[in-house]
């Protein structure tokens, strides 16, 4: 049993994968030899007791060996069921996901991408740890073998939480620009220092002069234009941190997706060997009740929410399926604007509503931003003249500094309610839709395992249904 178990394991899972009905007969066989010896010790010991324990459990495999003909016919009718049925829709046909797959590992692998690298390695597959990657899975040909259609509905839905987790870190990124750039702006404090010495030597530009002598005239300016902003910098902690949990929410689903479709066979393999034993027949019947469940139940619910959710105007071929912001200009210019369509799945893009409000630092680089400013307020007297400026020219209205790049309080508060907008609407497919899906799928796990024979209180998760 162990040379099996490690032999599993050295040729990878997706060797194990490729071997589904080898490993369906391959547990029938042990659990065959099983009770072979247990009838043999009973006979050698003349106890007729352990004799007809053995009989009973060859009986109780026989039925096991049904069972699971039966089990993965209906599963292979569904997956074949499924995926024709995906076929006829826009959103989920073959075509449409592995298209989406690809130009998402295409965005992941580009220089100007801000992802992360379990998300490529997830979507191309990592050869050195023997992983198929999740394009090829999705990628079925004209003549697609069992495990490949079984594969199916997990993997495409996995490609949709891999999108979702694109749009989620390319957003959060906008928000930490927005967050860093509104702490910088809140912070600058602009000064001009004014000072006269007897006879008109100034040591104020001369450094280290040495011991200087008192003035005759020091003048001394110093404000900070956009404190109010630390308000809006302290308001974005708390959206930060919500962002921050979205985005390991995203990153939770599609990594137990994964293990998911690497490890079912192995699920289905050890699952058949237990439920042939009567002491750990009940573990066993859960083991197969936890693959169904996420072969069928889990694509089958996710799906449904993806198909009534999402809406077919989005573009679903784009790198990461993005749409514009309601009123949000798609190429950043105030004059062309478009609507965005309220779809779970196509999140807004953060970047591009708050390049609308002028409120991100010039191509997004909080470097060029910062030296762009800091470059002008080197320029001498510029600070004093343009604050008072600011301040004849604000009327009623609270002055602020002119400034090459900065984020208008006009803007500021709409920026910021903006964002947190977008986070709501993150928000349903990072926390939501996953806390029902979780607890549809746990059902389903229940009542299959209660038909296999299996345990069914999963350590007390039946009580969340």
């Amino acid at each position: 049993m162990i040379p099996i178990i490690t032999f599993l394991f050295q040729t990878g899972f997706t060797s194990a994968k490729n071997m589904l009905l080898p490993l369906v007969f391959l547990a029938l066989l042990l659990d065959s030899a099983f009770i072979a010896v247990w009838y043999i010790v009973g006979s050698l010991l003349g106890n007729s007791t352990v004799k007809a324990g053995a009989r009973d459990e060859f009986y109780q495999l026989i039925g096991t060996a049904v069972l699971i003909a039966i089990v993965l016919g209906s599963v292979y009718v569904i997956a074949s069921t499924y995926i024709s049925i995906l076929n006829g829709t826009k959103l989920l046909n073959t075509n449409a996901v592995s298209t989406m797959c690809n130009d998402i590992s295409q965005y992941e692998s580009s220089s100007n991408s801000y992802s992360l690298g379990i998300l490529e390695s997830y979507l191309s597959g990592n050869p050195s740890s023997k992983l198929n990657g999740l394009c090829s899975m999705v990628s079925l040909g004209s003549n697609p073998s069992l495990t490949e259609q079984l594969d199916y509905p997990l993997a495409a839905t996995t490609v949709v939480v891999a999108n979702l987790t694109n749009q989620s870190v390319v957003d959060y990124n906008g928000a930490f620009l927005f967050d860093a750039w509104v702490g910088f702006l809140s912070d600058l404090s602009p000064q001009v220092n004014v000072c006269v010495f007897p006879g008109w030597v100034s040591p104020c530009v001369i450094p280290l002069y040495g011991e200087l002598l008192v003035p005759d005239l020091l003048l001394h300016v110093q404000f900070t234009p956009y404190d109010g902003y630390s308000m809006v910098y302290k308001l974005l902690t708390p959206l930060g941190t919500l962002m921050t949990t979205a985005v390991e929410f995203f990153v939770a689903q599609l990594s137990i997706n994964m293990i998911a479709l690497y490890i079912w066979p192995l699920l289905i393999f050890f699952g058949l060997i237990l439920r042939s034993v009567f002491f750990t027949r009940r573990l066993g019947g859960l083991l197969i009740a936890v693959a169904l469940g996420f072969l069928i139940f889990l694509p089958a619910v996710y799906s449904m929410e993806y198909l009534a959710l999402s809406t077919s105007s989005a573009n679903y071929n784009s790198a990461f399926g993005y749409s514009t912001l309601t009123t949000i200009p798609s190429s950043g210019v105030p004059s062309s604007t478009s609507t965005y369509v309220l779809n779970f799945f196509v999140m807004p893009s953060v970047q591009k509503a708050l390049n609308h409000f002028g409120c991100l630092p010039p191509a997004n680089n909080l470097v060029d931003g910062e030296a762009g400013d800091i470059a002008v307020l080197l320029v001498p007297f510029y600070s004093v003249g343009a604050g008072l400026y600011s301040a004849a020219a604000s009327g009623n209205v609270a002055p602020y500094f002119y400034l090459p790049y900065s984020c208008s309080p006009n803007n500021i508060m709409p920026a910021t309610y903006m964002l947190f907008q977008i986070y709501g609407i993150m928000g349903i497919t990072a926390y939501f839709l996953p806390l029902i899906n979780l607890l549809i799928t746990i059902s389903a796990i229940i009542g299959i395992s209660s038909l296999l024979g299996g345990d069914t209180e999963l350590a007390g998760l039946a009580r969340l249904v």
